[in-house]
């Protein structure tokens, strides 16, 4: 947080990639009060949050534990759900002992749902 500090006192704004490498920073310190204070700032700084930032979002609350945050941004996510995505709530079900089948289940059916409309591709 210090760097991100330091960069904006110089005047260079924070980028959506600049915002992923500081999510992820506060991912790994599993602190739900930092979670919640970095997600204060972005709505402050009225950041867009693309699907790359919502993804390590997804990755930093359920670290923190609060699994239905991570939730929350994850179906905001919409049709912008992708792999990676899909991965990081597998992950946080698994990290918090939820109900991973279930997860896994429904990204079976998003997935025969899309090869059945022949969606994807190779």
């Amino acid at each position: 947080m210090r760097l991100l500090n330091e960069m904006v006192v110089d005047g260079v704004q924070p980028d959506e990639t600049t915002w992923v490498a500081v999510i992820s920073a506060c991912a790994d310190l599993a602190d739900a009060k930092l979670a919640s204070s970095l997600m204060n700032m972005l709505n402050q700084r009225s950041v867009k949050l693309n699907y790359f930032v919502k993804t390590a979002l997804i990755d930093m609350y359920a670290k923190s534990g609060d699994l239905a945050a991570a939730k929350n941004i994850f179906e905001e996510l919409g049709a912008y759900r992708n792999v990676v995505s899909w991965n990081a709530m597998i992950s946080a079900h698994t990290s918090v002992g939820d109900h991973l089948m279930k997860v896994a289940t429904q990204m079976m059916n998003v997935i025969t749902g899309c090869l059945d409309m022949n969606v994807m591709t190779d």
